[in-house]
């Protein structure tokens, strides 16, 4: 059974900065979503998300590519 639960908000969120989310250790992710909004924000504003895991990136979308990515 999957369960859904709320993440803990990102931290250092302004603008040129880097902002970062710290999932909580111990559990299993089958898929992680983002949602954003606001009335000028859109994925090109983003200029790259990475995944990474122990210390190494994993994974990296660049902001405005994410409408194609699934």
């Amino acid at each position: 059974m999957k369960l859904t639960r709320t993440m803990p908000s990102f931290e250092g969120v302004a603008a040129n900065s880097t902002a970062t989310c710290r999932l909580p250790l111990g559990l299993t992710y089958n898929q992680i979503m983002l949602a954003y909004g606001g009335t000028s924000f859109t994925p090109a504003d983003m200029t790259e998300i990475r995944l990474v895991a122990n210390g190494k990136p994993v994974q990296r979308w660049a902001g405005a590519d994410l409408d194609s990515v699934n």
